[in-house]
């Protein structure tokens, strides 16, 4: 089945690409009215938005990478949990890659992110010296990334991490901690690297 394209939605209603474009963007200068009509259409239709469209004109893709050291506890679930509900909040999609505690299997979850353009990282590394080189590329590159528990490398980075007295850190806070923390570094990337212990 064929695609329905802006062209096709435009079409049928007799009005221009450019102006069907700008109304399923939300364009401020489109009436309410001809937005309102041009979204029946479109849904009526079965036009669905192109993502990767979007991402190469915004520049984003809305979704945020997680790393997890491994993922056989409840703490990791916990930890993903919590990010995702933050995140799902600011209409990010997440997606995850678990690593099991192997620094070669990091690095190629780390390599995969960046080639998905992720928005930004959220990372429980494997150890505090493996794939130095990586992390420092990606932040040189502008990749924010927030860490759950001590960043590597010595980077200094955001931070969420536990208290060593605790038995049982609340793991679901420190993902929803986290992508709190990263959704206000991509908003503003001059926003100072905070670490946060709970």
């Amino acid at each position: 089945m064929k695609r329905v394209t802006i062209k096709d939605i435009a079409r049928h209603l007799r009005l221009s690409p450019s102006t069907v474009s700008r109304a399923l963007a939300d364009d401020k200068n489109i009436r309410q009215e001809t937005k309102e009509i041009i979204y029946k259409a479109a849904d009526e239709l079965g036009y669905r938005r192109n993502r990767l469209a979007v991402s190469l004109r915004s520049g984003k893709t809305n979704i945020v990478g997680v790393i997890v050291d491994e993922m056989t506890t409840t703490s990791s679930l916990h930890i993903l949990a919590g990010a995702e509900k933050m995140l799902h909040t600011h209409g990010i999609n997440m997606m995850v890659a678990n690593s099991e505690g192997d620094g070669q299997r990091e690095k190629a979850n780390l390599r995969m992110m960046e080639s998905a353009q992720v928005d930004g990282l959220i990372v429980c590394a494997c150890g505090y010296d493996e794939n130095c080189a990586e992390f420092i590329k990606l932040r040189s590159s502008g990749v924010p990334m927030v860490f759950l528990h001590k960043p590597p490398c010595g980077i200094v980075a955001a931070s969420v991490s536990h208290c060593p007295d605790s038995d049982d850190p609340d793991s679901y806070l420190m993902g929803e901690k986290g992508a709190e923390i990263l959704m206000k570094i991509i908003e503003n990337p001059s926003h100072p690297p905070v670490k946060i212990t709970i």
